[in-house]
């Protein structure tokens, strides 16, 4: 039996050899490599495992401060981006006010200091002494937003454009000088302008002032149609109205003397 071994084991290392010399890995390395690294590998990833794990609860508090400074860096960016927006809206309004150019009225700058929806009306930062006088037009970016009322030496007190009977103002729609009426309040986000019934009024037509009054210049943009009720009855059409101008939105205005 020794013998035999001996002889195999001879064989072997010459098998091997050659093997080896021809760039080849023979059988029995072959074998021991599969039989040495498979578990080489699972104590490795062991040993790493709970490497890591123990740098975890050593460092668990470092990472936790860190997490924290990298949570409030973030909300800090998402505040700072919500400011910015609210800065650009800003400015984009400041350049359409700007923009209001009315020949032969002056343009006083003053800011909404106050709202009073359930009595339909705003506290402005300007007053007698500054030119206000009751009966003038306060105008937003994007168009009316309400007639003087009230005037004190450095605040007034302005009707909102919606604001319901008895408040009116004359309106007509742009582009067709003949449709012209009377412009009342129904709800913040609807305005009737009461017109003949024969009037050629659509959906989507710019509603304005019409200048009948000496106190309201012509054009200030005021809302849009969004529907038209006719009443055969009565020979008349009551146009109901989006205002352009959203009280949330305001902050500078300019009053038109």
């Amino acid at each position: 039996m020794l013998i035999a071994l001996i002889v195999i084991g001879i064989i072997a290392g010459q098998l091997q050899s050659r093997l080896r010399s021809a760039g080849r890995t023979d059988f029995v390395s072959a074998t021991l490599r599969f039989t040495i690294e498979g578990p080489a590998k699972l104590v490795a990833g062991t040993i790493d495992s709970f490497t890591d794990f123990t740098s975890g609860i050593f460092h668990s508090g470092r990472l936790a401060a860190e997490n924290r400074r990298l949570q409030s860096l973030a909300d800090a960016e998402k505040l700072y981006n919500v400011r910015l927006g609210e800065l650009q809206m800003r400015v984009d309004g400041l350049e359409k006010l700007l923009r209001v150019d009315v020949p032969g009225r002056k343009k006083i700058p003053a800011r909404v200091i106050g709202v009073f929806p359930d009595e339909n009306r705003a506290t402005i930062s300007a007053g007698s002494t500054e030119g206000i006088v009751a009966g003038i037009p306060i105008v937003a970016p994007e168009g009316l937003l309400g007639i003087v009322q009230t005037v004190d030496a450095h605040t007034c007190q302005a009707a909102f454009v919606w604001s319901p009977l008895p408040f009116r103002i004359g309106a007509v729609v742009a582009g067709k000088p003949g449709v012209a009426g009377l412009l009342h309040g129904d709800a913040p986000d609807r305005l009737i302008l009461d017109l003949n019934i024969d009037a050629p009024v659509q959906t989507g037509d710019l509603v304005v002032t019409s200048g009948f009054s000496t106190k309201i210049p012509r054009g200030i943009p005021i809302g849009r149609v969004v529907q038209v009720q006719q009443d055969q009855d009565y020979g008349t059409a009551r146009a109901q109205i989006f205002p352009n101008v959203q009280v949330g939105d305001v902050q500078e205005v300019v009053a038109l003397r």
